[in-house]
């Protein structure tokens, strides 16, 4: 049997160590308790930071200059129409757009006479004649617009008589990089807006474009055309097509054609078309045929 003494110090020993091993759990938990604060504090500081911290921009600054440009730029309305109006009735004029193959009222009539054997001043009244065939086809009208050639020279007069006029308007000047116009063999183009002769004669001049291709570039129309309410155009009798009907007069004027195409080019490079067909009958009569043709 233990000594009271022997007792004594065995009861002392394992309070001793009792007490030691509750310290060292106290050390272990408020170590635990201290990481995991830390790392929580880390947490919060780490999303806040995240949160404040703006967007770095990307390297490419071509990139970002476009990404701007586009989110500032305004939509861009890309529209036209073709109207078809009367020089004698400018109040009535026929818009269209988007149609195809469909008939539209551009009047005319080509007139063709052998000259070989009359007099000038036979000749000199054939013009009057080309009136006069306008006011039976069309009514009385006071704008007819004749141009062509008299015959004096090769023996044949060839001549294009309309009160008629075609005009481009585009809607939004500036969408648009380029307006081109074309027509074939059988005729020529003019574009030759009569709203702008209150301008200097030399600026009038300048605005004056003729031939089978007409370029207009998106900062003419822009200053010049669109101010004016849109470009006029109008076509008639080609040199070739009169060399032609010289050489073979008895050629059927039904045999006669010719197509204008305009093409609306936008500054985004996209583009859009339109045409007009030109067609006779053995009498000259014209009949014109509108299509447009998204590209």
């Amino acid at each position: 049997m233990k000594s009271d003494k022997k007792m004594t110090e065995d009861i002392l020993e394992r309070v001793s160590a009792i007490e030691a091993e509750k310290t060292h759990r106290r050390k272990t938990i408020y170590k635990t308790s201290a990481s995991l604060g830390a790392f929580a504090l880390i947490l919060v500081m780490t999303f806040t930071f995240l949160d404040n911290t703006p967007i770095a921009p990307s390297q490419n600054k071509e990139d970002d200059t476009q990404i701007s440009a586009e989110a500032t730029a305004p939509a861009m309305n890309k529209a036209f129409s073709l109207f078809i109006a009367n020089a004698a009735e400018k109040t009535e004029e026929v818009k269209i757009h988007k149609e195809s193959n469909v008939s539209i009222p551009l009047g005319g009539i080509l007139y063709v006479k052998d000259t070989k054997n009359m007099s000038m001043e036979e000749i000199n009244l054939i013009s009057y004649e080309v009136k006069c065939r306008l006011r039976e086809l069309y009514g009385d009208e006071n704008g007819w617009h004749i141009t062509g050639s008299d015959g004096s020279d090769d023996g044949v007069a060839v001549y294009f008589g309309t009160a008629d006029y075609l005009k481009l308007k585009i809607s939004d000047a500036d969408a648009i990089d380029s307006v081109n116009l074309t027509c074939g063999k059988s005729g020529k183009l003019t574009v030759d807006d009569k709203s702008l002769i209150g301008m200097s004669f030399k600026e009038y001049l300048g605005t004056i474009k003729t031939g089978k291709e007409i370029s207009v570039t998106g900062e003419e129309y822009k200053t010049v055309y669109a101010k004016n309410d849109g470009m006029v155009f109008s076509w008639s009798v080609s040199d070739e097509l009169r060399k032609d009907i010289n050489n073979a007069p008895d050629t059927p004027l039904s045999t006669v054609t010719d197509t204008i195409t305009g093409t609306i080019t936008y500054t985004d490079g996209t583009s859009e078309t339109f045409t007009v067909t030109l067609t006779f009958d053995d009498n000259g009569i014209l009949t014109s045929t509108y299509s447009y043709n998204p590209y």
